[in-house]
């Protein structure tokens, strides 16, 4: 992880602490930790068995993460700098995990920083769109194909063609573009799935026997543009005791912890705008 990120993270880890009690006024809630919700999230401070100054410790750390959302996802902690998995976990609707800084490779003494996405799970993404919460999206594409006239006058020839997840033949935009042959007249058009056949039965004209000629058809492409989903996720620390879950004991001297950082204040916080996508701010801050 650069310096630059880390004096970084630490730094809005140092202004939401000093923000929490802040009294706001209803409607005028700005962006920031106060308001949850983001597909990626940030975690500046991650104690494991530090001391702040002499007789100020040893403070150990964990995280918790919740899926806001109804359907399930999956969530990947990453470490800031390589983006590599530290470490995932499926989270059902509104269920939480915690991690200890143990348990997320951050060495004894030191503090570490993480992130964590999160990303539907098949279960998730289908229950998700059979819910109507996806925006349809279309594209279409022009394409050609070769058939072969047959060998018997006033009959037909049929061309299958390849079609990816998605993709639907326009039967209307079929035709025949080799010679001057008019639809409707010389030929009519089927269209079964990915089959095309042209029926050459009419009282008009057509290619002569086993001569090759080209069609040219329409394909429209089908995409869902859905949601990300939302994670919010708090950071607790203690000095003396704390277990891998977040539990303290009869030992346990203080507790402190603070709210994730949103994807949001760390666009802000280098100039971007709020809905900036993961990779944008990533990029912008030298990862």
């Amino acid at each position: 992880m650069t310096k630059r990120l880390v004096h970084l993270l630490v730094a809005l880890g140092l202004v939401a602490g000093a923000l929490a009690g802040a009294v706001v006024p209803a409607g005028a809630q700005p962006p920031g930790p106060e308001i949850a919700g983001e597909q990626a999230i940030f975690f500046p401070y991650v104690p494991n068995g530090v001391d702040i100054e002499e007789g100020n410790g040893p403070w150990f750390g964990v995280i918790t993460v919740q899926n806001l959302e109804n359907y399930q996802i999956e969530i990947k902690v990453l470490e800031p700098g390589t983006g590599d998995t530290i470490t995932s976990a499926v989270l059902n609707p509104h269920a939480s995990k915690t991690f200890s800084a143990s348990s997320l490779g951050i060495d004894d003494e030191p503090a570490g920083a993480v992130y964590v996405t999160a990303d539907w799970t098949a279960t998730g993404l289908s229950a998700v769109k059979a819910d109507n919460l996806c925006t349809p999206s279309f594209t279409t594409e022009t394409r050609t194909a070769t058939l072969t006239r047959g060998q018997t006058a006033d009959t037909t020839d049929s061309v299958v063609v390849t079609l990816a997840s998605g993709e639907s033949i326009v039967a209307a935009s079929v035709v025949v573009t080799t010679g001057t042959f008019t639809k409707g007249t010389d030929y009519t058009v089927l269209v079964s799935g990915n089959s095309i056949t042209i029926d050459w039965s009419l009282a008009g004209n057509e290619p002569s026997a086993g001569s090759g000629y080209q069609i040219q058809y329409t394909v429209v492409s089908r995409s869902d543009v859905c949601p990300p989903p939302r994670i919010g996720g708090v950071e607790k620390h203690a000095s003396l005791d704390l277990s891998s879950a977040g539990r303290t004991s009869a030992d346990t001297v203080a507790v402190t912890g603070y709210t994730a950082l949103p994807l949001s204040d760390l666009a802000l916080s280098r100039g971007l705008p709020a809905d900036s996508t993961l990779d944008d701010v990533l990029g912008e801050t030298g990862q």
